[in-house]
Parts: C-alpha cells; sequence; structure tokens
C-alpha cells in the first residue's frame, strides 16, 4: 500500500492511497489507485497493470472502471529500496494532459503528504485546512498539530487514517514563507 501525492495542471494536488499487488510474472503488476483533488472534493478510482523493466523502469496503464477513453499511461522510476515511485501519467503521445505522481510506501508509522492549500491569510482566524496523509491519528488534540510560530490549531474538525481537518489562527506577525507541519511529532 502506498501514501499517493501529485499535482495535475489546471486541476491541482492530489493525494491519495494505491495498492500494488504481484501480477502472473515476477515484473508484472496490478494496481488500484484512489486520489482526491482537495480543490473540487472530486475523488477518482483507477484500477489498471504494470510492468517493471531493469528492476526499476515502471510502465504501466489504468482506467476508470473498464472505459478506455479514461486510460492513462505510466511512465515512473522505482528507487532502489522500493520505498518509493515517481513519475507521470498521461492522456497520449505527447503528454499534454496528466499527472506528475510520487508514491510512497505506506509502514506502521503516521505519514503527513501535505495541505489542501499552500497559504494561510496573516491575521485571520478559523481558517479551515485538511492536511492529507496515511496512518494519521484519529485521537488528535489541537495540541497535536503544530504548524509553526504565529499559527495556532484552535480546533480538530474531523480526524480519519488518511485525512485530519482542523481550524487555524494565524497572527499578524506570523513568519512569511514555508513553514513545516507535524502531526504528533511527525514533519510534513
Amino acid at each position: 500500500t502506498w501514501a499517493v501525492t501529485g499535482y495535475e495542471p489546471g486541476e491541482g494536488t492530489v493525494y491519495g492511497r494505491a495498492t500494488i499487488k504481484a501480477g502472473a510474472s515476477p515484473a508484472e503488476f496490478t494496481t488500484e489507485i484512489s486520489y482526491t483533488y482537495p480543490r473540487s472534493g472530486r475523488t477518482v478510482t483507477r484500477s489498471g497493470r504494470a510492468l517493471i523493466y531493469t528492476g526499476f523502469q515502471w510502465r504501466g496503464r489504468t482506467m476508470v472502471g473498464q472505459d478506455d477513453a479514461t486510460s492513462l499511461r505510466e511512465v515512473m522510476i522505482v528507487d532502489r529500496d522500493w520505498q518509493t515511485i515517481a513519475g507521470r501519467s498521461f492522456t497520449g503521445a505527447y503528454d499534454e494532459r496528466g499527472l506528475d505522481a510520487r508514491l510512497v510506501r505506506i509502514g506502521r508509522e503516521t505519514l503527513v503528504s501535505g495541505l489542501d492549500r499552500a497559504s494561510l491569510r496573516k491575521g485571520a482566524t478559523g481558517q479551515a485546512v485538511r492536511l492529507f496523509g496515511a496512518n494519521l491519528p484519529t485521537s488528535v488534540t489541537p495540541r497535536d498539530v503544530d504548524f509553526g510560530r504565529g499559527v495556532t490549531v484552535t480546533r480538530v474538525v474531523s480526524a480519519t487514517a488518511d485525512a485530519l481537518a482542523v481550524e487555524v489562527d494565524v497572527t499578524a506577525d506570523a513568519p512569511i514563507g514555508v513553514h513545516d507541519v507535524f502531526v504528533t511529532g511527525v514533519a510534513s
């Protein structure tokens, strides 16, 4: 099982989960992937097959249901340790539309993949933020989620193993720039 993060031009970021199973031969695999676009809330579920060439070159194809019109080709690289897979899914020969994706193998530890937004407004209160990942704690308090100096989590709205929804207040003097986000001590 793998945590999926990605970006599709015009659609935004995606977060989800993939299951990869052994196929008929040692180099063949079947895949099931489900991901959500936080911007729109749309969820996509795809299934397919892939081959691994030379131990690390992933070549696959997935589709929604059995609809060939939804077919995406996949070209990815599997890291030597088989803990990450990264590459691109695309519609056709010219790579014109598609999804840049990274898969990280899910273990037992908490994994924070990312947020539904790239920025927060300074000096604003009650801003809704969703965090995505795997093995996230379902019993979490505002104190367990840390956005860094100047940002306070005031409420946990919902918590599942794959997503946390929180509300945050940002002070007017919060530092501008990238902030690491921690969930029970694990950074994004």
